[in-house]
């Protein structure tokens, strides 16, 4: 866990801070922070040269824990926009989600390779030509059955909205 001051220098921080700032526009009507620069995937990122290395920082991270100074953040944290907007590095847009918390969609979607697991396990007898008929890789149908296993009746109400 770190904070930002852990991180860096005061005077790193502020060359870092003002050279976000150049990459951002300020959406007024919702009050958007769009960043226009480097993007890792749909994350936006803003990279710095330091010494000889490269160092990839997430502008979500930097800017959450530049506006928090005095709380301690995991180096690895999922963080999301409320407004919908994947370029949104507002802080006061972003929020922390936790990692094995899974969208309406995700839910569903596991939901669905569950039932299809629980209905062919017998006839197709391996989890990989499971997984393979579901269009997924065998290690992502391998966590699916995790997650149900930790908590099969919360699944099992979901699966029986499904089946509904």
């Amino acid at each position: 866990m770190n904070k930002l001051d852990d991180l860096y220098s005061k005077d790193e921080i502020e060359n870092i801070i003002n050279n976000i700032y150049k990459y951002i526009i300020i959406d007024e009507d919702t009050d958007c922070f769009i960043w226009t620069h480097s993007m890792n995937g749909i994350l936006p990122y803003y990279y710095l040269r330091k010494q000889d290395k490269v160092i990839s920082i997430s502008v979500r991270l930097f800017l959450l824990m530049y506006e928090n100074p005095n709380i301690y953040y995991p180096k690895w944290l999922v963080i999301r926009e409320n407004c919908q907007n994947p370029k949104c590095v507002n802080p006061y847009h972003l929020k922390i989600k936790k990692k094995k918390e899974f969208t309406g969609k995700t839910k569903i979607k596991i939901a669905k390779a569950i039932i299809f697991y629980k209905e062919n396990v017998l006839r197709l007898k391996s989890n990989a030509a499971i997984a393979e008929k579901l269009g997924i890789s065998a290690i992502t149908l391998s966590k699916y059955l995790k997650e149900y296993r930790k908590k099969p009746e919360e699944w099992d109400e979901i699966i029986n909205k499904i089946i509904k």
